[in-house]
């Protein structure tokens, strides 16, 4: 009987120790969303804000140089990298949320 109540102690804490060093479905879901908020934002200010004039452009009426053909090559290749970091948060997002 004794070593019945090892067993289930030993058990007990191990199982403890496992739950406590894991996440909760919402802590994810929160830090996830966190940093979705933060690539997003950073996507919009370099990529989509610019492609319709930017917002300082539009507010002070001034025209931006165009970019040489080396400078657009590097800001898609940029644009492409942060797309590509918001789609994979929101894929993780939408695999926490269970869609």
């Amino acid at each position: 009987m004794e070593h019945i109540r090892a067993i289930v102690t030993v058990g007990l804490v191990f199982g403890t120790i496992a739950l406590a060093g894991c996440k909760s479905k919402q802590q994810v879901a929160a830090q996830l969303q966190a940093e979705y908020k933060t690539a997003y934002a950073q996507y919009y200010k370099d990529c989509i804000a610019p492609a319709y004039g930017g917002t300082n452009e539009y507010f002070t009426g001034k025209k931006a140089a165009p970019p040489t053909p080396a400078q657009q090559q590097a800001k898609q290749q940029q644009c492409a990298v942060e797309g590509a970091k918001v789609d994979k948060i929101q894929k993780q997002l939408d695999k926490a949320a269970g869609y």
